[in-house]
């Protein structure tokens, strides 16, 4: 069964427009090979962007290369160092892994965790690390850098984000099951919430008190070349921990979305997986921008810009471009002064 169902993440990322074709070399690079060193803006972004009247470079403070198909980044602000999870599909299976990074950019372990299915969403607390992987969630000791477990998830398919609250419960989504669910502090596993107003949650986080989801959109089916049939109508929602409420914020469709991270001025910022755009949201699912980010880049496509995450002390946006094989380091002020 594990067999078959990370077979078909293989299948999604050939049917959103192809893993192999569409990307850039150093995204199926082996992950035996040496890393290259962080750069500055990358060669195809250094023309202004097209439409949008601000230099791309301006925008891009790093490009972090080669990584095999970026999904999540997550940084760790007490060890001062980020993690970047890997899915890696050109391996069917067993070829996920996680690499470190130190807090400049460096990348300094590239396998600092192996043998992974397809991991995704990165959620942190304390020592440990959570990492999805399709089916299971994976417990990693960080000091050690070691797996210390496994948590099977009953009738998962597609295990994806994860996000941690302040009491220590770990939320995953699963984005083909409508299911959100939680593992508390001593271990013990939960269905916390099924329910098809979830709109095949992608995105998830713990913030104010509440559990906000960035949906993919309805999806016609339960496999993962579902997903990729899926029309952009994917909202931003607002669960309650207490009675696990679902309140949609967004006013209308917005995309297929995925990553979602707060920013220090109580928005958030929201990425769209299929169309490459970035939105910042108010709290109430308002759009306050919408940034096509291929125009911003200067590139064709922008797709596969996966799970963000945001750094709020230097103003920071790491975006995973999971069909390029890099991360970007984007600046939030540059961005925002883009018309």
């Amino acid at each position: 069964m594990k067999r078959l169902l990370t077979g078909a993440v293989f299948v999604l990322c050939m049917a959103l427009s192809g893993c192999f074709g569409d990307s850039d070399e150093s995204s199926t690079k082996a992950p035996s090979e040496k890393p290259e060193a962080v750069s500055e803006a990358p060669a195809d972004t250094d023309a202004a962007a097209k439409d949008d009247g601000a230099p791309a470079a301006s925008v891009i403070k790093l490009s972090i290369t080669p990584f095999a198909n970026p999904e999540s980044v997550l940084f760790d602000e007490g060890r001062n160092q980020y993690y970047v999870s890997e899915a890696t599909f050109s391996v069917p299976q067993g070829g996920g892994k996680i690499a470190l990074l130190d807090g400049d950019g460096k990348l300094i372990k590239p396998d600092w965790i192996t043998g992974l299915n397809h991991p995704k969403g990165l959620g942190m607390t304390g020592d440990k690390l959570f990492v999805s992987d399709v089916t299971e969630v994976v417990e990693i000791d960080i000091p050690s850098g070691q797996i210390v477990e496994r948590y099977k998830i009953e009738g998962a398919l597609f295990l994806n984000d994860v996000t941690v609250s302040p009491d220590g419960d770990v939320y995953i989504s699963d984005t083909l099951t409508n299911q959100i669910t939680k593992i508390g502090p001593d271990g013990a596993v939960e269905a916390w919430l099924k329910d098809d107003k979830l709109d095949n949650p992608n995105g998830v986080l713990v913030h104010d008190g509440a559990l906000y989801v960035a949906a993919w959109g309805k999806v016609e089916g339960t496999t993962a070349d579902d997903l990729g049939k899926a029309k952009p109508i994917g909202r931003l929602m607002k669960v309650s921990l207490e009675d696990k409420s679902i309140t949609v914020l967004s006013k209308g469709p917005v995309g297929n979305l995925d990553g979602l991270e707060a920013d220090k001025d109580g928005n958030f910022w929201v990425s769209d997986w299929i169309s490459g755009h970035l939105y910042l949201m108010g709290a109430d699912g308002a759009i306050l921008k919408n940034y096509d980010m291929a125009k911003v880049f200067g590139i064709d496509s922008a797709q596969g810009l996966a799970d963000i995450e945001y750094k709020a002390s230097t103003g920071e946006i790491w975006a995973p471009m999971m069909m390029k094989g890099s991360v970007l380091v984007l600046s939030e002020e540059a961005l925002k002064a883009i018309d």
